[in-house]
């Protein structure tokens, strides 16, 4: 460029020298000669300004192409969101807005210079190069935008993927979290007992026992109140307090799972010594005291 401008004006002052030494010519047309002069290195230095202008902003649109492709790159390695993709497209679109730009105002200088650039090969040239960087930079703007959707829609894929992911291993989670709750409500009522400690007549007035007055109280068959006995789980509970110094138990249970233990104080405490068999034939355990 800086040729250019040197090659321009360097011709200019050679026609300048060569007028002022030509002394054939008359004071009027030197003066003409003069003023054509002048004008020439005005239009001269004004396209060389303008041109240089444009060139220096091509330039510009260089080095943002380099750091756009630069983001780009990066973005290869990290996976950036797509957020920042649309960024990268968004600047590549000023970019080709700039270089719309550029090539109009190219266009106006080949216009505006079109009898100069006949003459001048070099002026010539820096306008063919700037058309072909114009050319050059929108094939790339192209090709990077291309990248980017390419990108965005592998990131938005992948993320419909962990989202599909995720979904299911939530769904997986919830599921094998009510299996739990199933086994543990299941396990629980398996490990349920009931126990209720009363006299013969609060057994009999519950429908819990028969027999008269003279004959052995035994359990009654058929239904009766759950309500009227304590829940315990049969894991953790293998003393039960009768706090009575007589007692009998009622239900089923083998001799040798259990023990009537009597305390300092006479009371009588129930010992299960094993409980899997002890509430192997009912878990409803009743005693008479």
């Amino acid at each position: 460029m800086k040729k250019t401008a040197f090659y321009s004006v360097a011709v200019l002052c050679v026609c300048v020298l060569c007028l002022a030494s030509c002394r054939m010519v008359s004071g009027e047309k030197y003066d003409q000669a003069v003023n054509t002069n002048d004008s020439l290195l005005t239009v001269a230095l004004q396209q060389t300004n303008e041109i240089a202008e444009l060139s220096n902003t091509m330039n510009s649109i260089s080095a943002k192409l380099d750091e756009i492709n630069g983001e780009i790159a990066l973005g290869n390695d990290d996976n950036n969101l797509i957020k920042q993709r649309m960024r990268l497209l968004e600047q590549l679109q000023k970019v080709q807005d700039n270089i719309n730009q550029k090539q109009q105002e190219l266009s106006e200088l080949q216009k505006k210079y079109s009898s100069v650039l006949g003459k001048n090969k070099e002026l010539n040239k820096t306008i063919e190069r700037l058309q072909n960087d114009i050319t050059n930079y929108t094939a790339k703007i192209s090709s990077y935008e291309n990248v980017v959707q390419q990108q965005s829609q592998k990131i938005e894929t992948l993320s419909s993927d962990l989202t599909a992911t995720q979904q299911n291993l939530e769904e997986k989670v919830k599921e094998n979290e009510q299996q739990q709750e199933v086994i543990e409500t299941q396990d629980q009522m398996l490990n349920e007992g009931y126990y209720i400690i009363a006299s013969k007549s609060k057994l009999k007035e519950l429908g819990l026992v028969e027999g008269g007055v003279f004959s052995k109280a035994r359990l009654a068959r058929g239904t009766f109140n759950v309500s009227s006995f304590t829940k315990i789980d049969i894991r953790e509970v293998t003393e039960i307090e009768l706090k009575s110094k007589d007692a009998k138990i009622l239900s089923s249970a083998p001799e040798s799972s259990y023990e009537l233990v009597k305390g300092l104080d006479n009371m009588l405490k129930l010992v299960i010594k094993d409980p899997g068999a002890f509430w192997s034939q009912s878990k409803f355990l009743v005693i008479k005291i």
